[in-house]
């Protein structure tokens, strides 16, 4: 549940960020039922800008890391500014983006936090040396159990979610549970979730429910659920089963 405001208060910053204007032509490479592609289109309408999925005569894109990677690896004509979020930017893919002179427009956030961190990748592919806060975004990396977790101030936050994991304080700071740490240039690197959550290619999947399903089928006694490093997806989706004596995986 968010207020309206809450997500166009966030435009103008995110267009002076990206360089987009009313002349552009903005493609939006994934389902709308996804947050960040249908704030992608409202967006683009919002600042007067054309919404398309013709890549060809684009002029920017919105994309999560894997589809980046899977459009970079065509010889595909592309837009020169792909603005990216969903999950972790690698290293290999700001080098390939920078070898095709594109330059690249990096966020951070999360359906209940909106915007957060950001930061602009200008064609060197250059050394991950982590996001600023978005405009009119206060930052905190608070020690918890698993690391130390991101918390956020802002207009931009959901007023709640139904079963998410949003947690906020007195002070009006929020957070999701993704772990962060500091760089030594004085930017942020998001680690990932603390919790069960697991992002794939830009999807948050949270273990237990994958679990749930598992054990519900028949012969499944028990089931676990992990995120294992991916180089494509940032992580994969991993099950070990215990099966009733019998049953064939």
């Amino acid at each position: 549940a968010r207020t309206l405001e809450s997500w166009l208060a966030s435009a103008g910053p995110l267009a002076a960020l990206a360089g987009l204007g009313a002349s552009d032509r903005i493609a939006v490479t994934g389902p709308l039922g996804a947050s960040m592609h249908l704030y992608a289109a409202l967006h683009a309408l919002w600042i007067g800008a054309t919404v398309t999925d013709d890549l060809a005569s684009a002029t920017a894109l919105h994309a999560t890391p894997t589809r980046l990677a899977r459009l970079l690896s065509t010889d595909a004509a592309l837009p020169t500014t792909a603005i990216v979020a969903g999950a972790g930017l690698p290293a290999r893919l700001r080098e390939q983006a920078a070898a095709r002179g594109i330059r690249l427009v990096e966020y951070y956030g999360a359906a209940e936090l909106s915007f957060v961190l950001a930061a602009r990748h200008e064609h060197d592919g250059g050394v991950n040396a982590g996001m600023q806060p978005f405009e009119g975004v206060e930052v905190d990396v608070r020690p918890a159990d698993a690391g130390l977790e991101l918390w956020a101030r802002s207009p931009y936050l959901a007023l709640d979610v139904v079963g998410g994991r949003l947690r906020r304080d007195a002070d009006g700071f929020a957070t999701v549970g993704d772990l962060a740490e500091r760089t030594p240039s004085g930017g942020i690197r998001v680690l990932g979730r603390g919790d069960s959550a697991i992002i794939t290619a830009g999807a948050t999947v949270l273990a237990e429910d994958v679990e749930a399903r598992l054990v519900a089928l028949p012969g499944v006694r028990d089931a676990a659920v992990v995120g294992e490093p991916h180089d494509l997806l940032g992580e994969r989706i991993a099950a070990v089963v215990e099966l009733e004596p019998g049953t064939r995986l």
